[in-house]
Protein backbone atom coordinates (compact mmCIF):
# COMPACT_ATOMS: atom_id res chain seq x y z
CA UNK A 1 0.00 0.00 0.00
CA UNK A 2 2.79 2.49 0.95
CA UNK A 3 4.23 1.67 -3.04
CA UNK A 4 0.77 2.19 -4.82
CA UNK A 5 0.76 5.49 -2.81
CA UNK A 6 4.00 6.71 -4.23
CA UNK A 7 3.68 5.80 -7.39
CA UNK A 8 -0.14 6.48 -7.62
CA UNK A 9 0.26 10.00 -6.28
CA UNK A 10 3.27 10.50 -8.69
CA UNK A 11 1.07 9.77 -11.85
CA UNK A 12 -1.91 12.11 -10.23
CA UNK A 13 0.99 15.22 -10.31
CA UNK A 14 1.73 14.22 -13.79
CA UNK A 15 -1.96 14.18 -14.80
CA UNK A 16 -1.44 10.47 -16.24
CA UNK A 17 -5.34 9.11 -15.53
CA UNK A 18 -4.43 5.97 -17.57
CA UNK A 19 -1.15 5.40 -15.44
CA UNK A 20 -2.71 6.18 -12.04
CA UNK A 21 -5.42 3.16 -13.33
CA UNK A 22 -2.93 0.65 -14.16
CA UNK A 23 -1.20 1.04 -10.99
CA UNK A 24 -4.25 1.12 -8.86
CA UNK A 25 -5.54 -2.30 -10.65
CA UNK A 26 -2.25 -3.95 -10.67
CA UNK A 27 -1.42 -3.35 -7.07
CA UNK A 28 -5.09 -4.52 -5.86
CA UNK A 29 -3.77 -7.60 -8.38
CA UNK A 30 -0.85 -7.94 -6.32
CA UNK A 31 -2.63 -7.68 -2.59
CA UNK A 32 -5.55 -10.79 -4.25
CA UNK A 33 -2.20 -13.07 -4.75
CA UNK A 34 -0.76 -11.89 -1.00
CA UNK A 35 -4.22 -12.74 0.30
CA UNK A 36 -4.93 -16.03 -1.12
CA UNK A 37 -0.94 -17.32 0.13
CA UNK A 38 -1.67 -15.36 4.01
CA UNK A 39 -5.45 -17.16 3.79
CA UNK A 40 -4.23 -20.34 2.80
CA UNK A 41 -1.60 -20.33 5.46
CA UNK A 42 -3.82 -19.35 8.30
CA UNK A 43 -6.35 -21.76 7.47
CA UNK A 44 -4.12 -24.97 7.11
CA UNK A 45 -1.13 -23.58 9.33
CA UNK A 46 -2.29 -21.53 12.47
CA UNK A 47 -2.00 -24.66 14.99
CA UNK A 48 1.01 -24.62 13.87
CA UNK A 49 1.69 -21.22 14.20
CA UNK A 50 0.41 -20.53 16.94
CA UNK A 51 1.28 -23.70 19.50
CA UNK A 52 4.91 -25.15 17.83
CA UNK A 53 5.92 -21.23 17.08
CA UNK A 54 4.65 -18.99 19.45
CA UNK A 55 4.19 -21.93 21.96
CA UNK A 56 1.26 -21.10 23.23
CA UNK A 57 -0.37 -23.33 25.58
CA UNK A 58 -3.71 -25.31 26.81
CA UNK A 59 -7.07 -23.58 26.23
CA UNK A 60 -5.23 -20.56 24.69
CA UNK A 61 -3.93 -22.96 21.89
CA UNK A 62 -7.34 -23.64 20.98
CA UNK A 63 -8.89 -20.53 21.41
CA UNK A 64 -6.08 -19.05 19.33
CA UNK A 65 -6.10 -21.43 16.46
CA UNK A 66 -9.39 -20.96 15.92
CA UNK A 67 -9.15 -17.35 16.24
CA UNK A 68 -6.31 -17.04 14.02
CA UNK A 69 -7.75 -19.51 11.07
CA UNK A 70 -10.47 -17.25 10.98
CA UNK A 71 -8.74 -14.04 10.39
CA UNK A 72 -6.08 -15.05 8.66
CA UNK A 73 -8.58 -17.15 6.00
CA UNK A 74 -10.09 -14.05 5.87
CA UNK A 75 -6.97 -11.45 5.20
CA UNK A 76 -8.21 -10.57 1.82
CA UNK A 77 -10.65 -7.68 3.82
CA UNK A 78 -7.55 -6.13 5.44
CA UNK A 79 -5.17 -6.41 2.34
CA UNK A 80 -7.59 -4.74 0.35
CA UNK A 81 -9.00 -2.24 3.14
CA UNK A 82 -5.50 -0.69 3.37
CA UNK A 83 -4.77 -1.42 -0.39
CA UNK A 84 -8.38 0.70 -1.21
CA UNK A 85 -7.61 3.87 1.32
CA UNK A 86 -3.80 4.18 0.21
CA UNK A 87 -5.46 4.24 -3.72
CA UNK A 88 -7.85 7.11 -1.98
CA UNK A 89 -5.39 9.15 -0.61
CA UNK A 90 -2.77 8.99 -3.18
CA UNK A 91 -5.45 10.75 -5.56
CA UNK A 92 -6.13 13.03 -2.45
CA UNK A 93 -9.16 11.96 -0.93
CA UNK A 94 -8.18 11.50 3.08
CA UNK A 95 -12.13 11.96 4.10
CA UNK A 96 -12.79 8.97 2.64
CA UNK A 97 -9.97 6.40 3.93
CA UNK A 98 -11.04 8.04 7.39
CA UNK A 99 -14.69 7.22 7.46
CA UNK A 100 -14.25 3.62 5.71
CA UNK A 101 -11.58 2.89 8.83
CA UNK A 102 -13.44 4.28 11.65
CA UNK A 103 -17.16 2.85 10.27
CA UNK A 104 -15.51 -0.37 9.79
CA UNK A 105 -14.04 -0.11 13.41
CA UNK A 106 -16.88 1.09 15.20
CA UNK A 107 -19.11 -2.26 12.81
CA UNK A 108 -16.34 -4.30 13.91
CA UNK A 109 -17.32 -3.17 17.98
CA UNK A 110 -20.98 -3.97 17.57
CA UNK A 111 -20.52 -7.31 15.43
CA UNK A 112 -18.13 -8.79 17.90
CA UNK A 113 -20.37 -8.10 20.84
CA UNK A 114 -23.18 -9.43 18.92
CA UNK A 115 -21.21 -12.85 17.78
CA UNK A 116 -18.99 -13.03 21.05
CA UNK A 117 -21.96 -13.72 23.23
CA UNK A 118 -24.86 -14.14 21.17
CA UNK A 119 -27.89 -14.78 22.83
CA UNK A 120 -26.50 -14.29 25.82
CA UNK A 121 -25.66 -13.98 28.66
CA UNK A 122 -24.46 -10.68 28.57
CA UNK A 123 -22.29 -8.26 30.62
CA UNK A 124 -24.74 -5.36 31.91
CA UNK A 125 -22.66 -2.66 29.57
CA UNK A 126 -23.85 -4.76 26.92
CA UNK A 127 -27.24 -5.73 27.59
CA UNK A 128 -28.42 -3.41 24.59
CA UNK A 129 -27.27 -6.40 21.92
CA UNK A 130 -28.99 -9.07 23.56
CA UNK A 131 -32.30 -8.32 21.71
CA UNK A 132 -30.64 -8.08 18.10
CA UNK A 133 -29.48 -11.46 18.79
CA UNK A 134 -32.49 -12.90 19.91
CA UNK A 135 -33.91 -11.53 17.01
CA UNK A 136 -31.32 -13.07 14.28
CA UNK A 137 -31.28 -16.44 16.39
CA UNK A 138 -27.21 -15.72 16.63
CA UNK A 139 -25.49 -18.61 18.60
CA UNK A 140 -22.89 -17.80 21.48
CA UNK A 141 -19.25 -18.24 19.17
CA UNK A 142 -16.83 -16.58 22.19
CA UNK A 143 -13.50 -15.83 20.73
CA UNK A 144 -13.69 -17.05 17.23
CA UNK A 145 -17.20 -14.85 17.02
CA UNK A 146 -14.34 -11.34 17.70
CA UNK A 147 -12.67 -12.71 14.40
CA UNK A 148 -15.98 -13.50 12.41
CA UNK A 149 -16.59 -9.67 13.32
CA UNK A 150 -13.67 -8.79 12.00
CA UNK A 151 -13.55 -10.19 8.93
CA UNK A 152 -17.12 -9.36 8.05
CA UNK A 153 -16.88 -5.65 9.21
CA UNK A 154 -13.40 -5.05 7.50
CA UNK A 155 -15.35 -6.88 4.08
CA UNK A 156 -18.64 -4.50 4.80
CA UNK A 157 -16.08 -1.01 4.15
CA UNK A 158 -14.37 -2.81 1.75
CA UNK A 159 -17.74 -2.79 -0.56
CA UNK A 160 -18.12 0.37 0.49
CA UNK A 161 -14.51 1.49 -0.70
CA UNK A 162 -15.25 -0.06 -3.97
CA UNK A 163 -18.20 2.17 -4.50
CA UNK A 164 -16.23 5.13 -3.45
CA UNK A 165 -13.14 4.15 -5.74
CA UNK A 166 -15.36 3.53 -8.83
CA UNK A 167 -17.64 6.53 -8.47
CA UNK A 168 -14.75 8.90 -7.40
CA UNK A 169 -14.59 11.61 -10.89
CA UNK A 170 -10.97 11.22 -12.12
CA UNK A 171 -10.18 7.62 -10.18
CA UNK A 172 -9.32 4.42 -11.24
CA UNK A 173 -12.42 3.54 -13.46
CA UNK A 174 -11.91 -0.38 -13.98
CA UNK A 175 -11.02 -2.08 -17.69
CA UNK A 176 -10.21 -5.52 -17.92
CA UNK A 177 -7.05 -5.15 -19.30
CA UNK A 178 -6.09 -3.15 -16.23
CA UNK A 179 -6.14 -6.68 -14.52
CA UNK A 180 -3.90 -8.27 -16.87
CA UNK A 181 -0.11 -9.26 -15.31
CA UNK A 182 2.11 -6.48 -15.93
CA UNK A 183 5.37 -7.52 -14.92
CA UNK A 184 6.80 -3.53 -15.06
CA UNK A 185 4.34 -2.07 -12.97
CA UNK A 186 4.29 -4.91 -10.80
CA UNK A 187 8.13 -5.25 -10.05
CA UNK A 188 7.76 -1.23 -9.48
CA UNK A 189 5.28 -1.97 -6.70
CA UNK A 190 7.38 -4.57 -5.23
CA UNK A 191 10.70 -2.57 -5.43
CA UNK A 192 9.66 0.29 -3.94
CA UNK A 193 7.17 -1.37 -1.49
CA UNK A 194 9.63 -3.80 0.44
CA UNK A 195 11.84 -1.92 2.09
CA UNK A 196 8.19 -0.59 4.16
CA UNK A 197 7.34 -4.10 4.35
CA UNK A 198 10.51 -5.49 5.76
CA UNK A 199 10.59 -2.84 8.40
CA UNK A 200 7.08 -3.87 10.15
CA UNK A 201 8.19 -7.56 9.38
CA UNK A 202 11.40 -7.37 11.30
CA UNK A 203 9.03 -5.51 13.83
CA UNK A 204 6.64 -8.14 14.23
CA UNK A 205 9.33 -10.96 13.93
CA UNK A 206 10.55 -9.22 17.37
CA UNK A 207 7.37 -8.98 18.85
CA UNK A 208 7.04 -12.67 18.19
CA UNK A 209 9.92 -13.54 19.64
CA UNK A 210 9.57 -11.81 22.47
CA UNK A 211 5.48 -13.39 22.63
CA UNK A 212 7.03 -16.68 22.40
CA UNK A 213 9.30 -16.51 25.47
CA UNK A 214 6.53 -15.10 27.55
CA UNK A 215 4.68 -17.92 26.87
CA UNK A 216 7.34 -21.00 27.31
CA UNK A 217 8.67 -19.78 30.63
CA UNK A 218 6.43 -17.15 32.15
CA UNK A 219 3.03 -19.14 31.82
CA UNK A 220 1.46 -22.51 31.91
CA UNK A 221 -2.03 -24.29 30.45
CA UNK A 222 -3.80 -22.60 33.77
CA UNK A 223 -1.78 -19.04 33.82
CA UNK A 224 -1.80 -16.76 31.26
CA UNK A 225 -1.69 -13.80 32.99
CA UNK A 226 1.72 -12.65 31.88
CA UNK A 227 1.33 -12.82 28.29
CA UNK A 228 -2.79 -11.05 28.43
CA UNK A 229 -0.36 -8.17 29.96
CA UNK A 230 2.14 -7.75 27.39
CA UNK A 231 -0.84 -8.36 24.93
CA UNK A 232 -2.60 -5.39 26.39
CA UNK A 233 0.84 -3.14 26.49
CA UNK A 234 1.36 -3.43 22.80
CA UNK A 235 -1.80 -2.96 21.68
CA UNK A 236 -1.46 0.34 23.37
CA UNK A 237 2.14 1.00 21.87
CA UNK A 238 0.46 -0.09 18.15
CA UNK A 239 -1.97 2.85 18.49
CA UNK A 240 0.58 4.95 18.95
CA UNK A 241 2.52 4.08 16.52
CA UNK A 242 -0.39 4.27 13.95
CA UNK A 243 -0.76 7.92 14.72
CA UNK A 244 2.70 8.94 13.32
CA UNK A 245 2.21 6.31 10.78
CA UNK A 246 -1.18 8.02 9.59
CA UNK A 247 0.65 11.45 9.48
CA UNK A 248 3.54 9.69 7.43
CA UNK A 249 0.54 8.64 5.22
CA UNK A 250 -0.67 12.10 4.51
CA UNK A 251 2.76 13.37 3.80
CA UNK A 252 4.06 10.97 1.26
CA UNK A 253 0.81 12.03 -0.44
CA UNK A 254 1.75 15.43 -0.69
CA UNK A 255 5.41 14.33 -1.71
CA UNK A 256 4.19 12.17 -4.23
CA UNK A 257 1.69 14.41 -6.18
CA UNK A 258 4.54 17.53 -5.91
Amino acid sequence: SNAAVAVIARRSGEGDQRGIRRTAWQSLLLVTLLSLVFGLAGVFGSDFMVGDAAGAKGAVRALASSYLAVLLGGCFSIFFLLQITAILRAVGDSRSPAVLLAGGNLLNLVLAVLFVYGTGPYPTSFAWVAPLAEWLHVPRLGVVGAAWATVLARTIAVIAGFVILLGRRGGPKFHVMYLRPRRQELMQLLRIGWPASSQLVVRIVTVLVFISLITRFFTSPHDNSALAAYGICLRLEVMAMFVGMGLGAAASTFVGVN
